[in-house]
């Protein structure tokens, strides 16, 4: 098999990646520091809904897909949180359970 590695290209050549397949940036300077932060590729994954046949659809704008990237981290936190908060009790009612017909220490013969 053989393997396609891409070539390195520069937080500015990024930039002007994402402008040469139609994505609208009006301060690049802004757009190379953000990619100094949040990876190419990641940013490009937020767009892929708005990319069609090697072209970004018309009027799509780097803000927009930085403003998709933030929205899609504060509801992966917000629901982690959540899922915390569900595997915590989950875990307090189990370990009750647990200790309540095995005893305090009912977990270490619990295989026995």
């Amino acid at each position: 098999m053989i393997m396609v590695r891409d070539e390195f290209l520069t937080f500015k050549e990024q930039v002007k990646l994402f402008k040469d397949r139609g994505m609208i940036i009006t301060d690049e300077e802004k757009a190379e520091k953000v990619l100094q932060f949040i990876n190419y590729y990641k940013l490009k994954e937020c767009s892929l809904p708005y990319f069609k046949n090697g072209q970004y659809i018309q009027d799509i704008t780097f803000d927009e897909i930085l403003t998709r990237f933030y929205e899609n981290k504060n509801l992966r936190i917000n629901l982690l949180r959540l899922t915390e908060k569900v595997e915590i009790s989950l875990k307090t009612k189990f370990s009750y359970l647990i200790g309540e017909k095995f005893g305090a220490y009912g977990y270490l013969d619990f295989y026995k």
